[in-house]
């Protein structure tokens, strides 16, 4: 059985008015894994 990830992100955009900073982005967080998100 696969493991269930403590974090996972599809699909994540973030927009600024008419700027798209991030878009379409994903990642998962394995359990006990140690991560970090730097940006908008």
């Amino acid at each position: 059985m696969p493991e269930i990830p403590l974090l996972e992100i599809e699909g994540l955009t973030k927009r600024f008015g008419g700027f798209t900073a991030v878009d379409g982005v994903g990642f998962s967080l394995p359990r006990g894994a140690i991560g970090g998100l730097i940006g908008p």
